[in-house]
Parts: structure tokens; C-alpha cells; sequence
């Protein structure tokens, strides 16, 4: 981690916002003792980088399919961030380095959008606005919309946080099917759940500006989490990994 990020993640801690969290709730049956779980949708102030405040956070986009599994011990929401957050986010993406030159660039909904239309503003690429997300029976996908500009063109992807990979992987679906060459996919943070080994098995070359161990050990050594916390955070990656082999 280089100065510039380490700055740039003080600046997340201290950020404060009116976001929505997502909660699970399980009940019990009291004849069969069945469990079922449900999700909630709270509003609450939030930091772009942040950690539970109540036993039932935070629920992710895989709960959506698999509502039994392990919640994450932390949240990183980069929605609705004051213009120069935005500005010092878009600027450590013009780092990445490809091997290819994108003709064009799209943002993967919703939360990057605002990171890569700045992007393009600082790097003169072309931004094309052809992806939306939409949801349909309680679960979220990326579709596509409107009239592509530049089809077979080479499409650079950008997300905000890969976790699993599966809004990537629908996104280059959408993208390839209207006629794009996608040359890489850009991530802000990689919360190291297999996303970008998964993206790389498929032959896509995909970088990111942080990543997670990194970045909560400088939490860890700034004193914004304890020992503890910083032990539950980096074993949530076991724990995921165990439980999809037991879910097998």
C-alpha cells in the first residue's frame, strides 16, 4: 500500500453517510422449529469503509440466492460520496495498467458508475452507458439498455467492489453479447473472495487498486479495529470457503 491509498482510506474511515444496510432476520417455527430467513432494509449513518452495529449485518448480494450464508463482519459502500472522494477513487483507477487499450469504458451498476465517468472525464475514453440492473424475483442482474455506440470495440469494465465475481461475469455476458471485446475489468476494492481468481481462470485480466487483508491491517494498525475484529474479518475467508464446500 502506497501513501496515496493509505491517505485515501483515512479519508473513507472519516467519511460519514446516509446509506442503506441490509439486515437478516431468522425465524423459527414453533412446531417444526424450522428456520427460514428474511432481509431488511435499514437506513443509517455509515462510512464508506464499516463494520456492524447490530447482530444480523451485513447481508450481501449472494444472501439473495443463499440466505443461510455467513454474513460479512464488514461493509465497503462507496455510494453517494462528496465529489472529491470520487475524484481521488477515479484517479487510483487510472493506475491500473492493461496490456490492451480500451476504445471504451461502462461501469458496472450501480456503485461505480460516478468512479468511471470520472475516469473518463480525466483519461479522454469514451464512456458508454448501456448497462442498468434490475431485479426480478428478489434476486438482482445486469441487462442491458439503449443503443450501444460502439459495439466490437475494446470495452474496458470497471467495478467497485469484486467480491465473488458474479455482477462481473454477468456484466461481460451483456457486454460480449451486444458485440464488445472486453480487454479487462478495473476494481476499486477486492474483497478477496475468489472474484478475481474466478475472473482470471475465465481468461479476462482484471486488477485492483485494494484489496482486503492490506487494507484492514492498516485498520488494524491505526487502531480503528482491534486485533479481534481484524482475526474475524481475515477468517470470514475461511469460513466462506468452508462453507461452500460443505454446501456442495
Amino acid at each position: 500500500m502506497n501513501t496515496e491509498q493509505a491517505e485515501l482510506i483515512l479519508k473513507l474511515l472519516k467519511t460519514k453517510t446516509r446509506a442503506p444496510v441490509r439486515r437478516r432476520e431468522i425465524y423459527i417455527d414453533d412446531d417444526t422449529k424450522e428456520q427460514t430467513a428474511g432481509f431488511t432494509k435499514i437506513v443509517r449513518d455509515t462510512h464508506p469503509i464499516d463494520f456492524p452495529v447490530h447482530w444480523g449485518e451485513f447481508v450481501l448480494k449472494k444472501h439473495e440466492k443463499d440466505p443461510f450464508a455467513p454474513l460479512s463482519p464488514y461493509y465497503i459502500n462507496l455510494r453517494n460520496l462528496p465529489q472529491d472522494l470520487v475524484s481521488d477513487i477515479a484517479s487510483q483507477l487510472t493506475k491500473l495498467k492493461f496490456s490492451k487499450t480500451p476504445d471504451c469504458i461502462a461501469g458496472i451498476p450501480n456503485g461505480v458508475v460516478p468512479f468511471a465517468k470520472k475516469y473518463s472525464e480525466i483519461t479522454g475514453i469514451p464512456y458508454e452507458d448501456f448497462l442498468t440492473k434490475e431485479a426480478l424475483d428478489g434476486q438482482r442482474s445486469i441487462v442491458s439498455y439503449g443503443q450501444p455506440l460502439n459495439r466490437s470495440k475494446n470495452l474496458l469494465l470497471f467495478e467497485d467492489v469484486l467480491n465473488e465475481g458474479t455482477s462481473s461475469r454477468e456484466a461481460i455476458r451483456v457486454s460480449e453479447y451486444l458485440g464488445y471485446q472486453i480487454i479487462g475489468i478495473g476494481a476499486f476494492f477486492e474483497r478477496e473472495q475468489g472474484g478475481l481468481q474466478y475472473l482470471q481462470d475465465l481468461g479476462f485480466e482484471i486488477h485492483a487498486v485494494m484489496s482486503l487483508t492490506p487494507t484492514m491491517d492498516f485498520c488494524r494498525q491505526i487502531g480503528r479495529i482491534t486485533q479481534e475484529t481484524y482475526d474475524e474479518i481475515i477468517n470470514y475467508k475461511n469460513l466462506e470457503s468452508s462453507y461452500k464446500r460443505n454446501s456442495l
